[in-house]
């Protein structure tokens, strides 16, 4: 017997990163949808969170964070995730979204792509984070502190300030999400 298709509880650094993934990710019923890529970038998606929690919180409006639910609800930092008298909430448009994957995985063969793209989530979630650019120093002959710190739909308005797009030579392109890295000071 499977297990069920649930996720952690979405205060738990697994659960809300659970989501968030799925939020922002590409899913099956994406065109070009490449599993390889999107669980690369689903990785790189979990050390933004964990590098922002561990450099400096409150450059990215989260002073004091103590946990990725703190990060992701910051003011303005990932649509659609909040805190309403303490607790996470997610937006309907993300909530749907959540809902409408695991839905899709529950009624999909234990091997389809519905399925795996949930095992994928708790595969990410509930690893160890893996900075596809930890070790980078430079991206087009900028000087970087390394690892990354943001990411926004390719073709969004960059995030501005230090923050410094990562190189699509250095991997900065992933699944239809460019990634960020912060410039040195």
């Amino acid at each position: 017997m499977s297990e069920p298709i649930l996720l952690p509880e979405i205060e738990t650094d697994e659960g809300v990163t659970a989501r968030v993934v799925i939020a922002e990710s590409q899913n099956p019923g994406w065109g070009d949808y490449d599993e390889a890529a999107v669980k690369q970038g689903m990785f790189a998606m979990k050390a933004v969170v964990d590098n922002r929690l561990g450099n400096h919180p409150e450059w990215f409006l989260a002073p004091g964070a103590a946990n990725y639910g703190d990060i992701v609800t910051a003011p303005g930092q990932w649509a659609g995730f909040s805190r309403e008298e303490g607790e996470i909430v997610v937006a309907p448009p993300q909530q749907a979204l959540i809902d409408r994957i695991l839905e899709e995985a529950r009624a999909d063969s234990p091997d389809g792509p519905y399925a795996r793209f949930y095992y994928l989530v708790m595969e990410v979630s509930e690893s160890p984070v893996q900075d596809p650019f930890a070790d980078l120093r430079e991206t087009d002959g900028i000087p970087v502190i390394g690892g990354g710190y943001g990411w926004k739909t390719e073709g969004a308005n960059p995030p501005g300030g230090r923050f410094q797009r990562l190189a699509d030579a250095d991997g900065g392109l992933m699944a239809g999400n460019r990634f960020y890295t912060l410039r040195e000071a």
